[in-house]
């Protein structure tokens, strides 16, 4: 199960890398770093919240 867990976190953070590329372009570099403190954190806090709590509890 830990091929899933890695596949979703994959895909939330290229999806952040991507919206964090588009701020950079658009908007430059300052608003993209201070935009940055709340896209990455929240997508692997989004991330983990989708994985099922069984696949986090390994015994």
């Amino acid at each position: 199960m830990w091929l899933f867990e890695l596949l979703i976190l994959s895909a939330a953070l290229i999806n952040t890398a991507w919206v964090q590329w588009s701020i950079f372009t658009e908007a430059g570099l300052l608003w993209g770093l201070f935009l940055s403190l709340f896209f990455i954190p929240f997508a692997l806090f989004a991330t983990i919240g989708l994985i099922p709590r069984r696949c986090l509890a390994r015994d």
